[in-house]
């Protein structure tokens, strides 16, 4: 029996969950029935990771994450097209929101007997104007019109594109992002008995801070969307009222320099 050739396309691979777990589902595909590859945008910080993976990825250097860029859209577009013509997939599984628009269209002018797309989240915001979201709105319409199935992450996901009008007609489901478990990860509470501490604290005490400190934690990618500039704002004035109280940022991404800065 012949593999099935499937082509993931996802925008860029920066530090995130839609990132995360595209990487996942295609170097986990079933090699015995799974033939698979990975189209992205260049610049992500998982790029290294995804090329060291095993599996074929081809960088498409006109796909970037700025929201509308016509004529570089157009470049992209085209060589996605070729390469999907060159590839021959029998399924294409897009990701994020300009590759999921791009990708299926050219998957679909390729030819492309099985387009798929998950809904990681949307490209159209409240606060965009008004033209700009009813014209996202309208391509997403259009792209799940050429789709043969959507996938979306969340209940609110898929509420929020029923009531867009996005994918009435099409066959969808609910899939949750699952995350891979260390195999090394323990079973049971590491505390217990008379040993028992305060969980965390080897970290304080790496860090200096006093067991019985406020700490305020934000753990996430620091990347724009994550807004995480007003949560250094929002630190240093708590820390004039409250000097004690400590805060922590646990994460990495295009931000961080500004962050440490």
């Amino acid at each position: 029996m012949a593999k099935l050739r499937v082509a993931h396309i996802i925008t860029q691979l920066e530090l995130g969950g839609a990132q995360r777990n595209t990487l996942y589902t295609v170097t986990h595909l079933n090699p015995e029935r799974f033939e698979p590859c990975l189209l992205h945008g260049p610049g992500g910080i998982l790029d290294k990771e995804a090329a060291d993976s095993g599996v074929h990825a081809f960088i498409i250097p006109a796909l970037v994450r700025s929201a509308f860029q016509p004529l570089n859209d157009v470049r992209a577009l085209i060589h996605l097209y070729k390469r999907l013509r060159a590839i021959q997939p029998d399924i294409v599984h897009t990701h994020s929101s300009k590759a999921g628009i791009l990708g299926r269209i050219a998957a679909y002018f390729a030819g492309v007997p099985v387009i798929l797309h998950t809904f990681h989240g949307f490209g159209f915001t409240p606060r965009q104007h008004v033209i700009t979201r009813r014209f996202f709105v309208m391509l997403e319409r259009l792209c799940a019109w050429l789709s043969t199935h959507l996938i979306f992450v969340s209940e609110d996901n898929r509420s929020e594109a029923a009531r867009k009008g996005i994918g009435l007609h099409t066959p969808h489901s609910l899939i949750r992002s699952g995350i891979a478990i260390r195999p090394d990860a323990p079973a049971e509470p590491r505390y217990q008995g008379e040993e028992k501490r305060r969980p965390g604290r080897e970290i304080r005490e790496k860090l200096k801070i006093p067991e019985d400190a406020w700490v305020v934690a934000t753990v996430g990618n620091l990347k724009p969307q994550k807004n995480t500039r007003d949560v250094v704002r929002i630190a240093e004035r708590a820390l004039l009222l409250a000097p004690d109280i400590h805060f922590l940022l646990v994460g990495d991404g295009e931000e961080k320099e500004a962050v440490k800065g």
